[in-house]
């Protein structure tokens, strides 16, 4: 059950990618970066909504997830966001049970601010820290639900 939803959750990170790299977008839409625990890549839909793909791993974890971020608060050099996300966690299990993957969800708020406004040049790098709540279900290792802390860089094309 969990590698059926492991493969659905691959192919619509690739599906979203490609789709992000075949829209003739703007300058400034696509974003590249690393998010902990993993590399990003984010498309604007607006100038206040954003999707993110990300996939990562953090000691035994596989972790891909898809999320939606609003800037709920727009300022000259940081933006305020709220996001709500949900993927796939893999347990690789070396010395374990057995490999696992199940689904996540979370949610949280975030403060986003632009090196090129903070420092008055011409760098389109993004920095960004937040705090969220995610929760996971494994079969095998037990529930995991608490709080995340986060930070990322991503370099705005």
């Amino acid at each position: 059950m969990g590698m059926k939803i492991l493969k659905k959750i691959i192919h619509l990170l690739l599906l979203t990618s490609l789709t992000i790299s075949s829209i003739s977008a703007n300058e400034g839409d696509v974003y590249l970066g690393l998010q902990f625990p993993g590399i990003s890549l984010k498309y604007d839909i607006t100038d206040t909504l954003n999707i993110q793909g990300m996939a990562g791993v953090y000691r035994d974890l596989n972790i891909y997830t898809l999320r939606s971020n609003y800037k709920f608060q727009r300022k000259e050099s940081y933006d305020l966001y709220a996001y709500g996300e949900a993927g796939i966690i893999q347990w690789d299990a070396r010395n374990s049970f057995e490999n696992e993957a199940v689904p996540t969800f979370g949610a949280g708020a975030g403060i986003e601010w632009s090196l090129s406004k903070v420092l008055e040049s011409d760098i389109p790098l993004f920095f960004a820290l937040e705090v969220g709540y995610s929760f996971a279900s494994f079969n095998n290792y037990g529930t995991y639900s608490g709080l995340d802390f986060g930070g990322a860089i991503h370099y705005k094309f």
